[in-house]
């Protein structure tokens, strides 16, 4: 399933990769441009401030492999 989130009214999507044999654990937040969240956890500026931690390079890795 493909559209074109430009031509949409959705403001915020979340994807999982485990819904299509990814690995579970990691997934990604589409936000569009003005959108506002706020941190639910505090540290370092990982993820545009958003979330503090070590991005999950072999989950990522998963994910990519999983939208091949």
């Amino acid at each position: 399933m493909f559209f074109n989130l430009k031509n949409s009214s959705i403001d915020m999507l979340t994807i999982v990769p485990h819904k299509f044999y990814g690995p579970k654990g990691i997934g990604a937040l589409y936000m569009r441009s003005g959108g506002r969240l706020s941190p639910l956890m505090f540290g370092a500026d990982h993820e545009m401030g958003f979330r503090p931690g070590t991005e999950n390079v072999p989950g990522i890795a998963g994910f990519a492999k999983a939208c091949q």
